[in-house]
């Protein structure tokens, strides 16, 4: 039953692929992002980078090609691979939000806090679709055990998508920055 699911989900990731970024540019590269997780968690990690290696060799001049060889070697363990890889993408695409996003969580996952804040707010200056260097703040904070600075984030998180009637994702960043509330005195 488990290699038929498994099947069954390639089969899928593979036909939104068929169809290219043309048909949905956001829905490719999502599916691209989940494809890439999937096949990590079912024992294929190697075959996903070396994949997507190929896929950004072969669109050099496409920055969300490049953030998804990030993510994959975040999947992988190989931080610095990522944080090389992401260095050499924000030289050449300087405007790609995405980049920054990725780029601040290898700086996190190396201990480079203050950079990791620097590429988020460079990302939030670009402009995320949903506050997105603002989570990625929080949960560095948090990580950091900045919990008053987190709880201040997560509640501007909420405040944000309020404003934007995602009700439910503000009743999500207002339960984290209740979760704080008592770590944060």
């Amino acid at each position: 039953m488990f290699e038929y699911c498994k099947n069954t989900a390639m089969e899928w990731y593979d036909t939104i692929l068929k169809e290219g970024s043309d048909f949905d540019e956001n829905l490719f590269y999502r599916a691209c992002a989940c494809r890439i997780s999937f096949l990590f968690a079912v024992g294929k990690g190697e075959e996903a980078v070396r994949q997507q290696k190929a896929r950004a060799e072969a669109e050099p001049e496409n920055p969300k090609e490049m953030d998804l060889l990030i993510v994959s070697y975040i999947y992988a363990g190989k931080i610095e691979e990522a944080y090389e890889c992401f260095l050499k993408a924000v030289e050449k695409f300087p405007d790609a939000w995405e980049l920054y996003i990725h780029g601040g969580e290898v700086c996190g996952k190396l201990e480079k806090y203050d950079e990791a804040i620097q590429y988020f707010d460079r990302a939030g200056a670009i402009g995320t679709p949903f506050y997105d260097e603002l989570y990625c703040k929080a949960m560095l904070y948090e990580k950091t055990g900045k919990y008053r600075e987190a709880y201040k984030l997560y509640q501007e998180i909420a405040e944000k998508l309020r404003k934007n009637s995602f009700d439910v994702e503000a009743d999500m960043a207002e339960e984290s920055a209740k979760r704080l509330d008592m770590k944060k005195n």
